[in-house]
C-alpha cells in the first residue's frame, strides 16, 4: 500500500517506532530481572517460613512469577507472529519496523530535508513568476493610460471645446447672459486635462465614467465611480420655513460677494434639489470652457413654494448689489462636473428636496457648486451675504446637509 510505505520512510514516524522498540527492549530486560529477583525473595520465604499453608502460598505465587517471566519472553514470538498474518494479508509493516534504526533515519530525514528545499525553491520560483507577470500587466495597464492621457491631451489641444459628444440644445444660461457655445467638450476632457496639469488624484479620469441619457443619447457628464447615486435620506435641516435644504456638502463661508454663493467642496461630491420644484433644464451650458479645463452642467428649478425677500439683489455676475424687494423663484446650479438628468423644457419634471441631481465639478481653478437664487425674470439674483444669512453661515464652515 502506497500510504503505508511512504508512512515507513517517513522519518519522523520511524522516530516513534524507534522509540517504542527500545521501550520494548527495555521492558524485556528489566521485567524479566524483577521476576528472577522476587522468585529468589518467594524461595527464601519458603525456606523460612515454617508452616506448611505459608509454603504453599508462597509455593503458587513463584509459579505465577515464572508464568509471567515465560509469557513476557514469548511476546517477540506473538508479535513477529502477527507481523507475518499481517504480511499475508498485504499489510507490510516489517518495513517500518526495518528501518526504524539510527541509520536509515537519518538517510531518509536527509531525503525528506532535501524534497522540502526542492519544494520550497518550486514555490520561490513559481511567486517570483507570478510577481514578474503581475508587474508586466501593470507596467502595460500604465502605459496604456498614457497613450489614453496623451490621445486626450492631444485633442484638447488640437480641438479643444469644439469637441462633441452631443449638441447643447440650452439657452437658457444664468441671468439670460451667458455665453452662448455651440460644442459641448468630452465629459472627460476636462478631467484628463486638469489631471495632467495638477497631478491631483482628485481629477483623475479613471476614477470616473462617462454617463449618457438612455432616452436620447446626450452626454450626462461624468460621474465618480465610487458616487452615492440615491437620493438623500428625508432626513435634513431645513431652512427658510422648511422651503430649502443645503444642496451639498461643502464650505460657503469663502464666498466671495457676488450674484449667488460658491460652496466649496471637492469634485464628484453629490448634490441634491434645495427645494421641491419644476425642472426647468438640466444640461451642459453658461460658462466656456477654457481651453476643456473647466466643468458647465448646469441645473434650474422653479420653486413650488416660492418667498418674498428684502435685501441685497444684483443683476449678473458683479460684486455691486441694490436693496429690494423681490421673489425668489428659481435656483440655478452650476459648474457640475456630471447630472442625473438631461432636460431642457417644454415637457415639465418634477423633483423633490433630496433628490439627486448632479456631482460638484469646477471653475476658475477651484472645485466648487455655484447656486443662486433668482427672481421670476431670471436677472435679478441673492447677493451672497444673503444666502449665506439664510442658511446661517457664519462661521468658517458651511451648514452641510
Amino acid at each position: 500500500m502506497y500510504f503505508l510505505l511512504t508512512a515507513c520512510q517517513n522519518p519522523d514516524v520511524l522516530r516513534i517506532i524507534y522509540f517504542v522498540k527500545l521501550l520494548i527492549d527495555v521492558v524485556f530486560v528489566v521485567i524479566p530481572i524483577g521476576l528472577i529477583v522476587l522468585l529468589m525473595v518467594d524461595f527464601a520465604k519458603m525456606v523460612i517460613a515454617g508452616r506448611a499453608d505459608e509454603q504453599k502460598k508462597l509455593f503458587n505465587l513463584a509459579i505465577k512469577r515464572v508464568i509471567m517471566a515465560v509469557a513476557v519472553f514469548f511476546v517477540p514470538t506473538i508479535v513477529n507472529l502477527v507481523n507475518n498474518m499481517l504480511a499475508d494479508m498485504g499489510v507490510e509493516y516489517s518495513e517500518c519496523l526495518t528501518n526504524a534504526n539510527s541509520e536509515t533515519i537519518a538517510q531518509y530525514q536527509a531525503i525528506k530535508d532535501q524534497e522540502d528545499r526542492q519544494k520550497e525553491e518550486e514555490l520561490e520560483n513559481d511567486r517570483q513568476d507570478k510577481i514578474t507577470q503581475y508587474k508586466a500587466l501593470a507596467e502595460e495597464r500604465l502605459e496604456k493610460k498614457r497613450q489614453e492621457a496623451e490621445l486626450r491631451a492631444q485633442i484638447s489641444a488640437t480641438i479643444g471645446s469644439q469637441y462633441m459628444t452631443g449638441a447643447s440644445t440650452s439657452s437658457n444660461y444664468e441671468g439670460g447672459t451667458g455665453t452662448t457655445i455651440e460644442a459641448e467638450p468630452d465629459s472627460l476632457l476636462a478631467l484628463t486635462n486638469l489631471y495632467n496639469k495638477t497631478g491631483n488624484e482628485m481629477y483623475n479620469p479613471d476614477n470616473y465614467v462617462a454617463m449618457k441619457d438612455k432616452d436620447n443619447g446626450y452626454s450626462l457628464g461624468a460621474w465618480p465611480k465610487t458616487a452615492t447615486v440615491s437620493n438623500l435620506p428625508k432626513v435634513f435641516k431645513t431652512y427658510q420655513n422648511g422651503t430649502l435644504i443645503f444642496p451639498t456638502t461643502g464650505d460657503g463661508s469663502d464666498s466671495y460677494d457676488h450674484n449667488g454663493i460658491d460652496i466649496i467642496t471637492n469634485m464628484g461630491t453629490p448634490v441634491y434639489a434645495p427645494a421641491d420644484g419644476t425642472l426647468r433644464y438640466s444640461e451642459w451650458g453658461h460658462t466656456v470652457n477654457r481651453g476643456s479645463m473647466e466643468t458647465a452642467y448646469s441645473v434650474s428649478i422653479k420653486l413650488d413654494k416660492p418667498f418674498s425677500y428684502t435685501g441685497q439683489w444684483s443683476q449678473g455676475v458683479t460684486t455691486t448689489s441694490t436693496t429690494r424687494t423681490g421673489t425668489v423663484e428659481i435656483i440655478y446650479m452650476t459648474h457640475m462636473v456630471g447630472i442625473k438628468y438631461r432636460f431642457n423644457g417644454p415637457q415639465i419634471m418634477k423633483v423633490k428636496k433630496g433628490d439627486l441631481i448632479g456631482f460638484t465639478g469646477i471653475a476658475n481653478n477651484v472645485s466648487h457648486l455655484h447656486m443662486t437664487f433668482y427672481d421670476g425674470s431670471n436677472s435679478w439674483g441673492l447677493y451672497t451675504p444673503e444666502i449665506q444669512k439664510i442658511y446661517g453661515i457664519t462661521g468658517s464652515k458651511g451648514p452641510g446637509l
